[in-house]
């Protein structure tokens, strides 16, 4: 299975891995379905060989800092560019109320 973490995701944003995070993303969605609530065994088997676990932009790591921040704070432009594409909310604030746009201008 293919299937990745939230936490080996923050690890690959900490890394530099912009190209391997977003690959990977990418590659989960080639896959379709026949349908959203279809269960045949064909889409079974995407799902649990395609899916990446809880990529969603209000995940976050011990400290409230969803993917978004991480990239930020790290100056991960490819990374950042890439989660604002997939709708990431650069509003979203960790828990000492800091956003991605405070991150990026410190």
């Amino acid at each position: 299975s293919s299937q990745l973490s939230v936490e080996s995701m923050f690890k690959d944003i900490k890394l530099g891995h912009a190209m391997n995070f977003k690959n990977i993303c990418k590659d989960s969605s080639k896959q379709k379905l026949c349908h959203p609530l279809c269960s045949c065994d064909r889409c079974q088997s995407v799902i649990r060989d395609h899916e990446i676990e809880d990529f969603s932009p209000l995940k976050c790591n011990e400290k409230g800092q969803n993917l978004l921040i991480i990239a930020s704070l790290l100056g991960d432009c490819d990374v950042i560019e890439f989660l604002l594409s997939e709708n990431f909310d650069v509003n979203f604030f960790d828990y000492q109320g800091r956003t991605s746009l405070h991150y990026a201008a410190a």
